[in-house]
């Protein structure tokens, strides 16, 4: 009887030495895996905040571009993936002249172009001008950006 019981005890031991190098591994994956999880959290978290700021920039930002086409005629051009809503464009100063093809207000599609015409004197000076004032969908707050009409290139494209 005593080889018996001497037996199971061995067993019992044998088998809580198991279980406790099992629950030491399976401690160990559950560690493993909870630092792979924050990690990939903070990743996550990163991602998101360039994402906003790639958005802001995107959204934010001014989205125009002006460029001499040929002649007295110039490229406005919506860079942005979304519309610009309710385009003004003016001159500086005020006696600028500045021509449009089209009444305003236009509604300017993304990555779209309108051209308009530009002549000044030599009396106006240095200080030349463009004002573009417009609204993004769903706001009620005017936008504006002002940037110097550029020189005309030594050859039309």
């Amino acid at each position: 009887m005593e080889a018996a019981a001497l037996w199971i005890s061995f067993v019992s031991a044998a088998a809580t030495i198991a279980a406790a190098v099992i629950a030491w591994f399976a401690r160990a994956d559950s560690v493993r895996a909870g630092n792979d999880a924050q990690a990939a959290s903070a990743r996550a978290a990163q991602a998101t905040e360039q994402m906003a700021q790639i958005q802001s920039r995107i959204f934010d930002g001014p989205p125009w571009e002006v460029e001499w086409f040929g002649g007295d005629s110039y490229l406005l051009t919506n860079n942005s993936p979304v519309d610009a809503h309710d385009v003004r464009i003016d001159g500086y100063p005020d006696d600028v002249v500045l021509q449009v093809g089209e009444d305003l207000p236009w509604e300017i599609g993304a990555k779209s172009a309108v051209k308009f015409m530009f002549s000044a004197s030599m009396g106006h000076g240095f200080v030349r001008d463009v004002i573009v004032t417009w609204q993004r969908e769903g706001s009620d707050d005017r936008l504006t950006w002002r940037h110097p009409i550029p020189p005309r290139l030594a050859s039309p494209r």
